[in-house]
């Protein structure tokens, strides 16, 4: 299996690495900063990482879904499992191009949650 790498995203060489990054950036952030916060209202202090794993999956002219999302729990210690199940869920709406010549593409994704100290 992939592993994450400095810049964030580990994943096969079949889809690019900063298109991914984007997507997740734009589709996927302001949700989890929605489940975040939501999840901070029971527990200020909370925080902690999530790493999610997932598959890209299509054929160049259908478009890339998510499929296989899960919480890679022995690399996650965010103790919420709502924001872990939301952050899941979330992600298998989330948008991206197809793999190279169809297939399945395998990212890994870490997420960092600190509550803000003010």
């Amino acid at each position: 299996d992939p592993a994450p790498s400095d810049s964030g995203a580990a994943l096969l060489p079949s889809l690019d690495r900063e298109y991914i990054k984007t997507a997740i950036r734009e589709q996927l952030v302001p949700v989890a900063r929605e489940c975040y916060e939501s999840a901070l209202e029971d527990d200020p202090k909370l925080g902690g990482k999530i790493m999610l794993s997932f598959e890209i999956v299509g054929a160049e002219d259908v478009g890339g879904i998510v499929e296989e999302a899960s919480v890679v729990d022995e690399e996650s210690d965010l103790a919420s499992p709502f924001v872990r199940e939301c952050m899941r869920e979330s992600l298998l709406g989330v948008e991206f191009p197809a793999p190279e010549h169809g297939g399945r593409v395998e990212v890994h994704y870490p997420f960092i949650f600190a509550a803000d100290d003010d």
